[in-house]
């Protein structure tokens, strides 16, 4: 799971893993679901299950609260990431 966070928001999402979605291509439309949703929790459930409830797709074994935990993990990620960054330019 790959994002970009840019003022609070989702500005670019790259999801990969060892799982299956059918059909395939469901897969980038979730990517592009998740541009420009606030990087919360709250609003990134409410993307992912938006798309679900909306899409007719397969997630075999995986369910919707996996794709969220995996997205706010990495939304967690990137923030230490550019926090880290911010304090090493103050040194």
């Amino acid at each position: 799971m790959a994002l970009k966070i840019r003022r609070g928001r989702i500005e670019s999402a790259q999801i990969a893993g060892d799982f299956f979605m059918y059909p395939e291509d469901m897969l980038w439309k979730l990517e592009d679901q998740l541009v420009g949703v606030e990087a919360s929790r709250e609003e990134v459930e409410k993307a992912v299950l938006r798309f679900y409830g909306e899409e007719k797709l397969e997630t075999p074994g995986v369910e919707p609260s996996d794709f969220v935990e995996a997205i706010v993990k990495a939304v967690e990620d990137n923030v230490n990431a550019m926090n880290q960054r911010d304090r090493k330019r103050g040194d």
